[in-house]
């Protein structure tokens, strides 16, 4: 609203608005991501394929508005492209997949269990981590209620390795850290996790119409219409395997 309050009204203006941001799709190769600062479904992801996290809280029908990193480059190189020298075409465009090609949480969880199960996390004495289909509490009443047991072991831990010290020590050490993150993990994410809302992605679809009549082939050059995405395949093949080799380089 700034921006279209005080630009030039000669001053053509595009918004992106992109949802939650992967690893690409194609380019520069599938699966790269910029950094290992690990954000939304990448450090539940992460949490939970290094057995941290056995379960957490959300709506199994809450959809999870994601969108890979080179569509949302395209997105932007095609709106340039149309807005350019065209004064007073202010579009906001919203990037995403939640009315197009929607992904459920319910169906991230059951992919993410697919694929650490079948290739699971090696952790750091070289073993891999078992893990189990992660719970969902569909509250945060729910959840709290859940978690005063591990809360409680975590208390009775801590006293025990004060007493005798040894393997207890360490025991309760990684509980703490298990309910911490799980903690904090909860209380970032509630807002998202029972989220309602449906993007309405109708200027994007426009704009990828308008690039196609002009002769663009968006499938091969700039693709961003995320119904080519096959969700499972995506995760399992592409950004589990990118997201792991990336968090073992940091």
């Amino acid at each position: 609203m700034i921006l279209w309050h005080h630009c030039n009204q000669n001053t053509p203006l595009a918004f992106i608005r992109p949802t939650v941001i992967t690893s690409t799709y194609r380019e520069p190769f599938a699966g790269w991501m910029e950094d290992s600062s690990f954000r939304t479904i990448d450090s539940i992801a992460i949490n939970y394929g290094r057995g941290r996290l056995k379960f957490f809280l959300g709506n199994p029908d809450t959809i999870i508005d994601t969108i890979p990193v080179d569509m949302v480059v395209n997105a932007i190189i095609v709106a340039i492209a149309v807005h350019a020298n065209k004064p007073n075409s202010n579009k906001i465009y919203q990037v995403g997949t939640s009315r197009k090609h929607p992904l459920t949480y319910l169906d991230i969880t059951d992919i993410a269990w697919s694929y650490f199960k079948d290739s699971p996390w090696i952790d750091e004495n070289g073993e891999p981590v078992q893990v189990h289909k992660l719970g969902i509490m569909e509250s945060m009443a729910s959840f709290r209620k859940h978690l005063r047991r591990y809360i409680l072991l975590t208390k009775v831990l801590k006293v025990a390795s004060s007493m005798f010290g040894g393997r207890l020590q360490g025991l309760h050490a990684d509980l703490h850290k298990k309910v911490n993150a799980a903690v904090r993990l909860a209380e970032l994410y509630e807002p998202y996790a029972f989220f309602k809302g449906i993007l309405d992605d109708t200027n994007t679809e426009a704009l990828r119409a308008t690039i196609s009549n002009n002769g663009v082939n968006l499938e091969r050059v700039f693709y961003f219409d995320p119904k080519c995405i096959d969700w499972e395949d995506y995760f399992k093949r592409i950004h589990f395997p990118g997201l792991v080799d990336a968090f073992n380089r940091k």
